[in-house]
């Protein structure tokens, strides 16, 4: 966003003044690319959580996974902003300083797969994450319960804390 204050600032797109430049090009692939980084990451953390929690297995999300995994998403992430940005027909994502938003550029009589891709990334990555900590919070329950009648009532709501 330190692109859009700048531009606000100046009145006038940077580097090359005009809406659809490559500036503004590279700033609105960078702020999609952190969207669906933060899509895929939710994913990643429910995930671990799951495994740690409720499967209680501690060596699965070792270094180097985490590594391997990061690399994958990492170039998904990428490969998503170079198919939203430069591959699809329609909808640029941009930094638009005179409306003060990120936005897709439409054109007209043209259906947007980027905005289709989006919305299936963030269905998906909400439903998957809401899963995993369904999952997660279920097990937190149950276990809650065995050692709530497993202790005095004294100590009871202090080791529920």
């Amino acid at each position: 966003m330190f692109y859009l204050s700048i531009s606000m600032l100046a009145d006038h797109y940077l580097l090359i003044y005009e809406r659809m430049g490559w500036a503004n090009l590279l700033v609105g692939g960078c702020f999609i690319g952190a969207w669906y980084m933060e899509g895929f990451l939710q994913i990643v953390m429910s995930a671990n959580r799951f495994t740690i929690i409720t499967l209680n297995k501690h060596h699965v999300f070792t270094h180097k996974f985490t590594f391997t995994l990061f690399f994958f998403l990492v170039s998904a992430a990428v490969f998503s902003v170079i198919s939203n940005q430069f591959l699809f027909p329609c909808c640029q994502f941009i930094v638009d300083q005179e409306m003060m938003v990120v936005l897709y550029v439409d054109v007209d009589d043209m259906y947007s797969y980027s905005n289709l891709m989006n919305k299936v990334y963030s269905i998906s990555a909400a439903s998957i994450a809401s899963f995993f900590y369904f999952l997660v919070l279920n097990t937190i329950r149950k276990t809650t319960k065995i050692v709530s009648s497993s202790i005095s009532k004294q100590n009871q709501k202090r080791d529920i804390k």
